[in-house]
C-alpha cells in the first residue's frame, strides 16, 4: 500500500469515526452546558474591555471598530484549543496597537487530547503514517468544533444580553465582533451599528411629526431648527447634537431628514422654492 493509499485509509476508517464520535459529544456539551460555557468566554471579554481603556486613557488605541477572537493553530500543537482576543480601530489589520487577551477552551482542549491520544494509537499499524501526520490531520478536523465558539458568542450577545460586559470604552459607529482564523479568514457573529440606532430614532421622532414640519428642511438640504435649537442666525442650523434625536450629530440629522423625506415623496426630491 502506498502512502498516499494509507492516508486516505486512514481517514476513512479511523479519522472519520473518531472525529465523528468526538463532535458528538462536544455538540451534547454545548447543548447542555451553554451557560457554563460562557463564563471563560465572558470572562476574557472582561479583560479585553479592560485592557481597551486602559489604553485608550494613554491615548494609545482609537476609537474600536473591530474585536477579533483568533484561533491559535499553534496551541493545537500543545493540544490545546486557545483564542486571542485583539481590538483594532478602523484601519483594522492595519492598526499596528495591540490590545489583547486570551480565552482558553478546555472543553475543546480535551477533546482535541482524545482526538490525537487516540489516532496515535490507531496509527500504529500503518507503517507509513508518522507522527506529523496526526498533527496536519488535527489542524484539519479542528474545525469541527470552532464552530461551537461562533455560536457561543452569538448566543451570549443574542440571549444572554445582560451578562456581556459592559462596553464603558470608545467605540467607532460601527463596532464588529468576528470570529475565525488568527490574520486570515473571519465572519462577523455581532454588529452593534450606532447609526442604525440613530436612525431608528430618528424615525420615530419624524412619525411623531407631520412630514408638512420636515418638507421644508429636507427638500433644501437643511435640518429643521427643532432638530438643533434654533438657526445661527445666517439662515443655516447652528453645528450642534440634536436634541430631539439622542446620539445624532447635525450632519447626520440632515442626511436622515432627507432620507426619509425622499420615501415621503414617492422615491424623489422636490425643491421647495418658497421656502428659500
Amino acid at each position: 500500500m502506498k502512502r498516499e493509499e494509507a492516508l486516505q485509509h486512514f481517514m476513512d476508517e479511523c479519522v472519520s469515526v473518531h472525529a465523528s464520535r468526538l463532535q458528538e459529544k462536544v455538540d451534547r456539551q454545548f447543548r447542555q452546558e451553554k451557560k457554563a460555557l460562557l463564563q471563560p468566554i465572558i470572562h476574557s471579554l472582561e479583560r479585553l474591555f479592560e485592557n481597551i481603556r486602559e489604553q485608550q486613557e494613554q491615548g494609545q488605541l482609537a476609537p474600536v471598530a473591530f474585536i477579533h477572537l483568533s484561533l491559535l493553530r499553534t496551541s493545537l500543537l500543545d493540544n490545546k484549543c486557545t483564542y486571542l482576543l485583539e481590538a483594532y480601530g478602523e484601519k483594522w489589520y492595519y492598526d499596528w496597537v495591540e490590545c489583547t487577551a486570551q480565552y482558553k477552551a478546555e472543553w475543546l482542549s480535551e477533546a482535541i487530547i482524545d482526538l490525537h491520544k487516540t489516532l496515535e494509537k490507531e496509527r500504529k499499524p500503518y507503517l507509513l503514517i508518522q507522527a506529523a501526520d496526526v498533527r496536519g490531520i488535527i489542524q484539519q478536523t479542528v474545525i469541527l468544533f470552532h464552530q461551537y465558539i461562533i455560536q457561543l458568542v452569538r448566543y451570549l450577545f443574542r440571549y444572554q444580553k445582560e451578562h456581556v460586559p459592559e462596553i464603558d470604552f470608545q467605540r467607532a459607529a460601527c463596532l464588529r465582533f468576528r470570529v475565525g482564523e488568527y490574520k486570515g479568514f473571519s465572519e462577523d457573529v455581532v454588529i452593534i451599528d450606532e447609526r442604525e440606532r440613530v436612525e431608528k430614532n430618528l424615525l420615530s421622532w419624524l412619525d411623531s411629526r407631520s412630514a408638512t414640519h420636515i418638507r421644508t428642511y429636507a427638500s433644501n438640504g437643511e435640518a429643521s431648527p427643532s432638530c438643533h435649537g434654533g438657526s445661527s442666525g445666517h439662515g443655516r442650523p447652528e453645528r450642534r447634537r440634536c436634541r430631539s434625536i439622542p446620539g445624532s450629530s447635525s450632519r447626520q440629522c440632515v442626511y436622515l431628514c432627507q432620507k426619509f423625506y425622499y420615501r415621503w415623496n414617492g422615491g424623489s426630491f422636490e425643491t421647495n422654492t418658497s421656502a428659500r
